[in-house]
Protein backbone atom coordinates (compact mmCIF):
# COMPACT_ATOMS: atom_id res chain seq x y z
CA UNK A 1 0.00 0.00 0.00
CA UNK A 2 1.70 3.46 -1.08
CA UNK A 3 2.08 5.98 1.61
CA UNK A 4 -0.99 8.39 0.16
CA UNK A 5 -3.33 5.69 0.58
CA UNK A 6 -2.26 4.95 3.64
CA UNK A 7 -2.87 8.28 5.10
CA UNK A 8 -6.44 8.38 3.44
CA UNK A 9 -9.23 7.54 5.91
CA UNK A 10 -11.28 4.31 6.07
CA UNK A 11 -14.60 5.43 5.85
CA UNK A 12 -17.57 4.16 7.58
CA UNK A 13 -21.60 5.54 6.84
CA UNK A 14 -23.73 4.76 9.62
CA UNK A 15 -24.88 5.75 13.02
CA UNK A 16 -22.73 7.88 14.81
CA UNK A 17 -23.90 7.21 18.17
CA UNK A 18 -24.12 3.77 16.91
CA UNK A 19 -22.75 0.37 19.08
CA UNK A 20 -21.71 -1.04 15.52
CA UNK A 21 -20.21 1.42 13.57
CA UNK A 22 -17.80 2.61 16.38
CA UNK A 23 -16.81 -1.50 17.05
CA UNK A 24 -15.29 -1.11 13.59
CA UNK A 25 -14.08 2.69 13.42
CA UNK A 26 -12.14 1.54 17.08
CA UNK A 27 -10.75 -1.49 15.68
CA UNK A 28 -9.40 -0.10 13.07
CA UNK A 29 -7.52 2.93 14.42
CA UNK A 30 -5.92 0.61 16.90
CA UNK A 31 -4.57 -1.18 13.92
CA UNK A 32 -3.51 2.07 12.41
CA UNK A 33 -6.08 2.40 9.64
CA UNK A 34 -7.56 6.25 10.26
CA UNK A 35 -11.49 6.31 10.07
CA UNK A 36 -14.06 8.29 9.87
CA UNK A 37 -18.01 7.56 10.47
CA UNK A 38 -20.02 9.93 8.30
CA UNK A 39 -23.62 9.85 10.09
CA UNK A 40 -26.82 11.47 9.92
CA UNK A 41 -27.25 13.80 13.44
CA UNK A 42 -26.99 11.68 16.46
CA UNK A 43 -29.30 11.39 19.79
CA UNK A 44 -26.48 12.68 21.76
CA UNK A 45 -22.64 13.82 21.41
CA UNK A 46 -20.46 11.47 19.46
CA UNK A 47 -17.75 10.11 21.26
CA UNK A 48 -14.39 11.70 21.62
CA UNK A 49 -12.42 8.69 20.52
CA UNK A 50 -14.04 8.31 17.53
CA UNK A 51 -13.91 10.95 14.32
CA UNK A 52 -17.67 11.47 13.60
CA UNK A 53 -18.76 13.50 10.64
CA UNK A 54 -22.17 14.88 10.42
CA UNK A 55 -22.95 16.88 7.38
CA UNK A 56 -25.73 19.48 7.21
CA UNK A 57 -28.15 20.23 4.16
CA UNK A 58 -27.24 23.50 4.13
CA UNK A 59 -24.53 21.85 2.06
CA UNK A 60 -26.93 20.73 -0.32
CA UNK A 61 -29.22 23.56 -0.67
CA UNK A 62 -30.93 22.23 -4.38
CA UNK A 63 -31.69 18.51 -3.07
CA UNK A 64 -33.04 19.96 0.62
CA UNK A 65 -35.57 22.07 -1.45
CA UNK A 66 -36.54 19.32 -3.75
CA UNK A 67 -36.87 16.55 -0.34
CA UNK A 68 -39.08 19.47 1.27
CA UNK A 69 -40.84 19.55 -2.25
CA UNK A 70 -41.36 15.83 -3.33
CA UNK A 71 -41.25 14.15 -0.08
CA UNK A 72 -45.02 14.21 1.32
CA UNK A 73 -45.74 12.81 -2.36
CA UNK A 74 -43.08 10.16 -1.87
CA UNK A 75 -44.62 9.39 1.55
CA UNK A 76 -48.15 8.51 0.03
CA UNK A 77 -46.84 6.66 -2.70
CA UNK A 78 -44.77 4.45 -0.22
CA UNK A 79 -47.57 3.96 2.13
CA UNK A 80 -49.49 2.75 -0.86
CA UNK A 81 -46.72 0.13 -1.67
CA UNK A 82 -46.42 -0.92 1.52
CA UNK A 83 -50.07 -1.55 1.97
CA UNK A 84 -50.19 -3.47 -1.26
CA UNK A 85 -47.12 -6.23 -0.04
CA UNK A 86 -48.76 -6.79 3.40
CA UNK A 87 -49.20 -10.69 3.17
CA UNK A 88 -45.93 -10.64 1.75
CA UNK A 89 -44.12 -8.92 4.50
CA UNK A 90 -45.99 -11.16 7.12
CA UNK A 91 -44.69 -14.00 5.55
CA UNK A 92 -41.39 -12.69 5.78
CA UNK A 93 -40.87 -10.93 8.57
CA UNK A 94 -42.89 -13.07 11.29
CA UNK A 95 -45.37 -10.23 12.43
CA UNK A 96 -48.67 -8.06 10.43
CA UNK A 97 -46.84 -5.07 9.58
CA UNK A 98 -43.79 -3.64 9.21
CA UNK A 99 -42.24 -0.73 11.33
CA UNK A 100 -41.25 2.42 9.37
CA UNK A 101 -37.74 1.66 10.50
CA UNK A 102 -38.55 -1.33 8.12
CA UNK A 103 -40.53 0.19 4.99
CA UNK A 104 -38.99 3.78 4.66
CA UNK A 105 -36.87 3.86 1.55
CA UNK A 106 -37.45 8.01 1.09
CA UNK A 107 -35.41 8.62 3.79
CA UNK A 108 -32.51 6.59 2.84
CA UNK A 109 -32.90 7.98 -0.86
CA UNK A 110 -32.68 11.59 0.01
CA UNK A 111 -29.89 10.83 2.74
CA UNK A 112 -27.85 9.31 0.18
CA UNK A 113 -27.29 13.03 -1.26
CA UNK A 114 -25.96 14.24 1.39
CA UNK A 115 -23.60 11.56 3.06
CA UNK A 116 -22.04 9.77 -0.33
CA UNK A 117 -20.86 13.49 -1.15
CA UNK A 118 -19.72 14.20 2.41
CA UNK A 119 -17.98 10.95 2.10
CA UNK A 120 -16.14 11.32 -1.27
CA UNK A 121 -14.80 14.70 0.21
CA UNK A 122 -12.86 12.76 2.57
CA UNK A 123 -10.74 11.18 -0.21
CA UNK A 124 -11.34 7.48 1.28
CA UNK A 125 -9.02 4.30 0.68
CA UNK A 126 -12.57 2.50 1.27
CA UNK A 127 -16.27 2.77 1.84
CA UNK A 128 -18.16 0.29 4.22
CA UNK A 129 -21.88 1.21 4.28
CA UNK A 130 -23.48 0.24 7.40
CA UNK A 131 -26.66 -1.99 6.50
CA UNK A 132 -28.20 -1.83 3.05
CA UNK A 133 -31.50 -0.17 3.69
CA UNK A 134 -30.26 2.72 5.88
CA UNK A 135 -26.84 3.64 4.30
CA UNK A 136 -26.68 1.21 1.02
CA UNK A 137 -27.88 4.15 -1.79
CA UNK A 138 -25.34 6.29 -0.30
CA UNK A 139 -22.29 3.66 -0.35
CA UNK A 140 -22.82 2.88 -4.25
CA UNK A 141 -23.00 6.93 -5.22
CA UNK A 142 -19.53 7.20 -3.70
CA UNK A 143 -17.55 6.71 -7.30
CA UNK A 144 -13.71 6.30 -7.54
CA UNK A 145 -13.19 3.64 -4.50
CA UNK A 146 -13.50 0.66 -3.31
CA UNK A 147 -17.45 0.19 -2.07
CA UNK A 148 -18.23 -2.37 1.07
CA UNK A 149 -21.25 -3.16 2.06
CA UNK A 150 -22.40 -5.03 5.74
CA UNK A 151 -26.04 -6.09 5.65
CA UNK A 152 -28.26 -7.66 8.30
CA UNK A 153 -30.31 -10.13 8.22
CA UNK A 154 -33.59 -7.80 8.46
CA UNK A 155 -32.10 -6.09 5.23
CA UNK A 156 -32.10 -9.19 2.64
CA UNK A 157 -35.25 -10.58 3.93
CA UNK A 158 -38.19 -8.35 6.05
CA UNK A 159 -37.29 -5.33 4.69
CA UNK A 160 -36.88 -5.66 1.41
CA UNK A 161 -40.47 -7.73 1.42
CA UNK A 162 -42.08 -4.40 2.68
CA UNK A 163 -42.77 -2.89 -0.92
CA UNK A 164 -41.76 -3.26 -4.78
CA UNK A 165 -39.46 -0.41 -4.27
CA UNK A 166 -37.35 -1.59 -0.87
CA UNK A 167 -36.80 -4.98 -2.89
CA UNK A 168 -35.85 -3.09 -5.83
CA UNK A 169 -33.22 -1.06 -3.72
CA UNK A 170 -32.02 -3.92 -1.32
CA UNK A 171 -31.29 -5.83 -5.41
CA UNK A 172 -29.69 -2.78 -6.66
CA UNK A 173 -27.00 -2.08 -4.01
CA UNK A 174 -26.29 -5.81 -3.69
CA UNK A 175 -25.46 -5.87 -7.12
CA UNK A 176 -23.34 -2.94 -7.32
CA UNK A 177 -21.15 -2.70 -3.97
CA UNK A 178 -18.03 -4.38 -5.15
CA UNK A 179 -17.78 -6.53 -1.81
CA UNK A 180 -20.71 -7.73 0.11
CA UNK A 181 -19.81 -9.02 4.22
CA UNK A 182 -22.23 -10.49 5.32
CA UNK A 183 -21.26 -12.18 8.96
CA UNK A 184 -22.79 -16.16 7.95
CA UNK A 185 -22.17 -18.36 5.29
CA UNK A 186 -26.28 -18.90 4.78
CA UNK A 187 -26.50 -15.12 4.43
CA UNK A 188 -24.45 -15.37 1.62
CA UNK A 189 -25.52 -18.14 -0.21
CA UNK A 190 -29.17 -16.34 0.11
CA UNK A 191 -28.11 -13.15 -1.38
CA UNK A 192 -26.12 -14.94 -4.13
CA UNK A 193 -29.45 -17.23 -4.59
CA UNK A 194 -32.26 -14.66 -4.12
CA UNK A 195 -30.49 -11.55 -5.43
CA UNK A 196 -28.39 -12.49 -8.75
CA UNK A 197 -25.17 -11.52 -6.97
CA UNK A 198 -22.07 -13.06 -8.14
CA UNK A 199 -20.57 -15.37 -5.28
CA UNK A 200 -17.16 -13.83 -6.25
CA UNK A 201 -18.74 -10.51 -4.53
CA UNK A 202 -19.64 -12.32 -1.53
CA UNK A 203 -17.51 -12.74 1.37
CA UNK A 204 -19.15 -14.62 4.52
CA UNK A 205 -17.04 -13.00 7.72
CA UNK A 206 -18.20 -13.10 11.42
CA UNK A 207 -17.13 -10.32 13.40
CA UNK A 208 -16.46 -12.56 16.44
CA UNK A 209 -17.28 -11.32 20.09
CA UNK A 210 -14.82 -8.94 22.43
CA UNK A 211 -13.84 -11.69 24.97
CA UNK A 212 -12.36 -9.19 27.02
CA UNK A 213 -15.46 -7.85 27.51
CA UNK A 214 -17.86 -10.98 26.99
CA UNK A 215 -17.07 -13.89 29.79
CA UNK A 216 -17.74 -16.10 32.34
CA UNK A 217 -18.44 -14.18 35.32
CA UNK A 218 -16.93 -16.08 38.64
CA UNK A 219 -19.85 -16.35 41.17
CA UNK A 220 -18.22 -13.60 43.39
CA UNK A 221 -18.07 -11.22 40.50
CA UNK A 222 -21.79 -13.07 39.20
CA UNK A 223 -22.70 -11.98 42.76
CA UNK A 224 -21.66 -8.03 42.51
CA UNK A 225 -22.82 -7.25 39.58
CA UNK A 226 -26.52 -8.33 40.35
CA UNK A 227 -26.26 -6.51 43.56
CA UNK A 228 -24.99 -3.36 41.40
CA UNK A 229 -27.71 -3.68 38.90
CA UNK A 230 -30.54 -5.30 41.56
CA UNK A 231 -31.06 -8.63 40.91
CA UNK A 232 -31.31 -11.15 43.54
CA UNK A 233 -28.48 -13.44 44.72
CA UNK A 234 -28.25 -17.30 44.45
CA UNK A 235 -31.70 -17.80 41.67
CA UNK A 236 -31.38 -18.16 37.99
CA UNK A 237 -31.91 -15.61 35.87
CA UNK A 238 -33.17 -15.56 32.33
CA UNK A 239 -32.58 -12.60 29.64
CA UNK A 240 -34.12 -12.06 26.25
CA UNK A 241 -31.12 -10.83 24.16
CA UNK A 242 -32.83 -8.89 21.42
CA UNK A 243 -35.07 -6.18 22.23
CA UNK A 244 -38.49 -5.79 23.29
CA UNK A 245 -40.10 -5.42 19.58
CA UNK A 246 -42.01 -7.20 17.31
CA UNK A 247 -39.43 -7.52 14.55
CA UNK A 248 -38.16 -9.58 17.74
CA UNK A 249 -40.89 -12.03 18.49
CA UNK A 250 -41.48 -9.78 21.89
CA UNK A 251 -45.15 -10.79 22.49
CA UNK A 252 -43.89 -14.47 21.92
CA UNK A 253 -41.03 -14.43 24.53
CA UNK A 254 -43.17 -12.38 27.23
CA UNK A 255 -45.86 -15.18 27.33
CA UNK A 256 -43.30 -17.71 27.56
CA UNK A 257 -41.68 -16.41 30.03
CA UNK A 258 -45.20 -15.64 32.17
CA UNK A 259 -45.85 -19.12 31.78
CA UNK A 260 -42.15 -19.95 33.23
CA UNK A 261 -42.75 -17.63 35.98
CA UNK A 262 -45.63 -19.88 37.18
CA UNK A 263 -43.51 -22.77 36.82
CA UNK A 264 -40.41 -21.74 38.62
CA UNK A 265 -41.42 -19.37 41.98
CA UNK A 266 -37.60 -18.40 42.38
CA UNK A 267 -36.86 -17.27 38.76
CA UNK A 268 -35.93 -13.85 37.69
CA UNK A 269 -36.67 -12.24 34.21
CA UNK A 270 -34.72 -9.61 32.36
CA UNK A 271 -36.11 -7.65 29.26
CA UNK A 272 -33.77 -4.58 27.35
CA UNK A 273 -36.24 -2.40 25.31
CA UNK A 274 -34.20 -0.79 23.07
CA UNK A 275 -35.01 2.02 20.67
CA UNK A 276 -38.09 2.92 19.69
CA UNK A 277 -39.98 0.36 22.25
CA UNK A 278 -41.71 2.59 24.59
CA UNK A 279 -44.95 0.93 23.84
CA UNK A 280 -44.05 -2.44 23.86
CA UNK A 281 -42.78 -1.91 27.58
CA UNK A 282 -45.83 -0.06 28.57
CA UNK A 283 -47.84 -2.70 27.53
CA UNK A 284 -45.01 -5.64 28.89
CA UNK A 285 -45.35 -4.26 32.42
CA UNK A 286 -48.95 -4.23 32.39
CA UNK A 287 -49.30 -7.81 31.39
CA UNK A 288 -46.62 -8.39 33.99
CA UNK A 289 -48.03 -6.28 36.92
CA UNK A 290 -51.76 -8.36 35.98
CA UNK A 291 -49.84 -11.01 36.61
CA UNK A 292 -48.58 -10.37 39.76
CA UNK A 293 -45.00 -11.09 38.65
CA UNK A 294 -43.91 -7.26 38.88
CA UNK A 295 -41.00 -8.33 41.28
CA UNK A 296 -39.70 -11.00 39.40
CA UNK A 297 -39.39 -9.18 36.00
CA UNK A 298 -36.70 -6.40 35.15
CA UNK A 299 -36.32 -4.20 32.41
CA UNK A 300 -33.58 -2.11 31.55
CA UNK A 301 -33.08 0.33 28.76
CA UNK A 302 -30.90 0.48 26.23
CA UNK A 303 -27.05 -0.39 27.69
CA UNK A 304 -24.07 0.73 26.96
CA UNK A 305 -21.84 -2.34 25.00
CA UNK A 306 -20.02 -2.52 28.71
CA UNK A 307 -23.52 -2.60 30.60
CA UNK A 308 -25.20 -5.05 28.88
CA UNK A 309 -21.87 -7.41 28.82
CA UNK A 310 -21.97 -7.44 32.41
CA UNK A 311 -25.84 -7.77 32.97
CA UNK A 312 -25.15 -11.45 30.68
CA UNK A 313 -22.93 -12.66 32.58
CA UNK A 314 -25.15 -12.13 35.42
CA UNK A 315 -27.86 -14.33 33.61
CA UNK A 316 -27.85 -17.61 33.14
CA UNK A 317 -29.71 -18.39 30.38
CA UNK A 318 -30.53 -16.38 27.12
CA UNK A 319 -33.52 -16.46 24.79
CA UNK A 320 -33.58 -15.42 21.56
CA UNK A 321 -36.67 -15.62 19.28
CA UNK A 322 -35.57 -13.45 15.81
CA UNK A 323 -39.14 -14.51 13.81
CA UNK A 324 -37.30 -14.61 10.55
CA UNK A 325 -33.76 -14.99 8.74
CA UNK A 326 -31.17 -14.41 11.26
CA UNK A 327 -27.64 -14.64 10.54
CA UNK A 328 -24.39 -14.87 12.89
CA UNK A 329 -26.05 -12.63 15.64
CA UNK A 330 -23.46 -10.74 17.59
CA UNK A 331 -26.36 -10.96 21.01
CA UNK A 332 -25.97 -14.93 20.62
CA UNK A 333 -22.85 -14.92 20.59
CA UNK A 334 -22.15 -12.99 23.19
CA UNK A 335 -24.45 -15.02 25.31
CA UNK A 336 -22.55 -18.00 24.31
CA UNK A 337 -18.94 -16.23 25.56
CA UNK A 338 -20.73 -15.71 28.86
CA UNK A 339 -21.66 -19.11 29.53
CA UNK A 340 -25.14 -18.79 29.08
CA UNK A 341 -27.22 -21.73 28.09
CA UNK A 342 -28.81 -19.85 24.74
CA UNK A 343 -32.36 -21.00 23.82
CA UNK A 344 -32.90 -20.19 20.21
CA UNK A 345 -35.57 -20.52 17.08
CA UNK A 346 -34.34 -22.34 14.90
CA UNK A 347 -32.43 -20.67 12.14
CA UNK A 348 -29.93 -22.35 9.10
CA UNK A 349 -26.93 -20.79 10.13
CA UNK A 350 -27.47 -21.91 13.51
CA UNK A 351 -28.19 -25.25 13.01
CA UNK A 352 -25.03 -25.49 11.01
CA UNK A 353 -22.89 -23.72 13.81
CA UNK A 354 -24.93 -26.27 16.29
CA UNK A 355 -23.45 -28.99 14.01
CA UNK A 356 -20.01 -28.02 14.19
CA UNK A 357 -20.16 -28.04 17.89
CA UNK A 358 -21.98 -25.09 19.52
CA UNK A 359 -24.88 -26.48 21.36
CA UNK A 360 -27.72 -24.49 21.46
CA UNK A 361 -31.52 -25.37 22.61
CA UNK A 362 -34.05 -24.77 19.63
CA UNK A 363 -37.70 -24.29 19.74
CA UNK A 364 -39.60 -23.01 16.86
CA UNK A 365 -40.24 -19.46 16.23
CA UNK A 366 -43.71 -18.68 16.86
CA UNK A 367 -44.93 -20.85 19.77
CA UNK A 368 -44.79 -19.21 23.45
CA UNK A 369 -46.03 -22.84 24.61
CA UNK A 370 -43.08 -25.06 23.69
CA UNK A 371 -40.39 -22.03 24.37
CA UNK A 372 -42.04 -22.12 27.93
CA UNK A 373 -41.43 -26.11 28.14
CA UNK A 374 -37.79 -25.66 26.52
CA UNK A 375 -36.71 -23.36 29.17
CA UNK A 376 -38.69 -25.49 32.17
CA UNK A 377 -36.33 -27.91 31.01
CA UNK A 378 -33.25 -25.60 31.34
CA UNK A 379 -34.40 -24.72 34.91
CA UNK A 380 -35.01 -28.18 36.11
CA UNK A 381 -31.99 -30.10 34.81
CA UNK A 382 -28.87 -27.42 34.76
CA UNK A 383 -26.50 -30.09 35.58
CA UNK A 384 -27.29 -31.16 31.81
CA UNK A 385 -25.89 -28.41 30.11
CA UNK A 386 -22.63 -27.92 32.56
CA UNK A 387 -20.80 -29.65 29.53
CA UNK A 388 -22.42 -28.01 26.74
CA UNK A 389 -21.28 -24.55 28.42
CA UNK A 390 -17.33 -25.84 28.57
CA UNK A 391 -17.85 -26.80 24.93
CA UNK A 392 -19.49 -23.81 23.60
CA UNK A 393 -16.73 -21.82 25.41
CA UNK A 394 -14.12 -23.63 23.64
CA UNK A 395 -16.19 -23.31 20.17
CA UNK A 396 -16.13 -18.93 20.42
CA UNK A 397 -12.56 -18.98 21.63
CA UNK A 398 -11.36 -21.21 18.73
CA UNK A 399 -13.75 -19.60 16.05
CA UNK A 400 -15.56 -16.06 17.19
CA UNK A 401 -12.40 -13.68 18.61
CA UNK A 402 -12.92 -10.49 17.51
CA UNK A 403 -9.31 -9.72 17.21
CA UNK A 404 -8.91 -12.29 14.90
CA UNK A 405 -11.97 -11.76 13.14
CA UNK A 406 -11.28 -7.84 12.65
CA UNK A 407 -7.76 -8.40 11.94
CA UNK A 408 -9.19 -10.86 8.95
CA UNK A 409 -11.88 -8.19 8.27
CA UNK A 410 -9.09 -5.38 7.73
CA UNK A 411 -6.67 -6.89 5.59
CA UNK A 412 -9.22 -8.19 3.70
CA UNK A 413 -11.09 -4.90 2.95
CA UNK A 414 -7.13 -3.31 2.65
CA UNK A 415 -5.94 -5.67 0.29
CA UNK A 416 -9.16 -5.58 -2.16
CA UNK A 417 -8.96 -1.50 -1.76
CA UNK A 418 -5.29 -1.53 -2.83
CA UNK A 419 -5.62 -4.40 -5.70
CA UNK A 420 -8.51 -1.96 -7.08
CA UNK A 421 -6.54 1.08 -6.71
CA UNK A 422 -3.44 -1.21 -8.65
CA UNK A 423 -5.47 -2.52 -11.52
Amino acid sequence: MGADQKERPAVILGRGDGIWALTLARAWQVRGVPTVVVSKPTRGDPPADVSVVVPSWQDRIWVARARRLLSPLLRRIQKHLVKAQKEAFAEAGGVGSPARWQYDFVEPFWDSFLLSRTAMRLSPRFVLGQEVHTHGLATIRCRGCSRFIFPWGSDINEVASTSRVMHGLVKHVLQRADLILPTSKTAAAYIHAHYAVSASSIRSLSWGVDLSVFSPASEPEKASIRRSVGLPLGVPVIVNIRRLLPAWNSECVLDALLQAALHHQNTHFVLIAGGRAESEVVSAKEKVLAAKLAERFHFFNELPLHNYAQLLRASDVAVSMNPSFDMRSSSVLQAFACGLTVVSSEHPEYRSMHEDGLTTVFVPKKDPNILSDALNDVLANPSTHCHSREQNLDYIRKNENAEKQMDCLLSLLSDFAAERKSA
